[in-house]
């Protein structure tokens, strides 16, 4: 309640809903933040201006991606059937900059996220960082960890799903929610013995230390949300 949130959509279509349900936060929301509704796409570059949204041929908005055409490349293919368009992009470090107060970042990019998280080099007061990684896009959890273990030089506490370390991910839904915090992570609550995690332990260890858990998956990330609230938002 309260939150101060710009967001960021590069869709025509998005765009007109997004702007509609920010309107409707007077109604939900007796003591309403402001919000600030952008139509750009957010990409990994500081220069570009502009750039390709693809938009899903059977009109899924929520898959549209500025990545397609890349991740088809990667595939050996031509991409014929997602249709491209020109949107205007910006970039997460010009609007870090522009909104100076903003402690809390949300990013679901459809593949885009990678290169729109690794670019910001000063993330200023941003405490909390939401983001879905998208490994349709980038299928290797050894490029996963590394990524996880570039955002821990920013945000020392980072919680994820338990995943193995090496190989392709395989499975679905095919996107993973990473939360990321500079604050100390939360204590876990006491998890009582039994033979089945005991089993579980010994085939399922991957940092190796005769634990069933990684310390990133000691607490579910739906309960680190719900025990950190964001005045000051951006949302891609």
């Amino acid at each position: 309640a309260g939150a101060d949130v710009v967001a960021v959509e590069p869709d025509a279509d998005n765009f007109r809903l997004l702007e509609y349900n920010g309107s409707l936060r007077h109604v939900l929301d007796p003591c309403p933040g402001t919000f600030v509704a952008i139509q750009k796409a957010v990409i990994g570059s500081e220069e570009a201006t502009s750039c390709t949204l693809y938009a899903h041929p059977q009109q899924c908005a929520f898959r549209h991606s500025t990545e397609r055409l890349a991740l088809a490349q990667r595939r050996g293919l031509t991409e014929t059937s997602w249709q491209g368009s020109t949107v205007e992009a910006t970039s997460l470090t010009k609007l870090l900059e522009q909104y100076p107060d903003v402690n809390g970042v949300k990013v679901d990019a459809q593949g885009a996220e990678v290169e729109i998280v690794e670019a910001v080099r000063d993330w200023r007061n941003v405490q909390k960082l939401v983001l879905e990684y998208d490994f349709e896009y980038r299928p290797s959890l050894r490029a996963f960890h590394a990524f996880v273990d570039g955002l821990r030089k920013h945000f020392p506490s980072v919680q994820h799903a338990k995943l193995k370390k090496t190989g392709d991910f395989v499975g679905f839904p095919n996107g993973v929610l990473v939360f990321a915090t500079r604050a100390a992570p939360p204590v876990a609550p006491a998890r009582r013995a039994s033979p089945e995690r005991a089993a579980a332990a010994r085939f399922d260890d991957d940092d190796d230390d005769g634990s069933a858990s990684d310390s990133e998956d000691d607490m579910p990330v739906s309960a680190l949300l719900a025990r950190s609230p964001v005045a000051r938002r951006v949302t891609l």
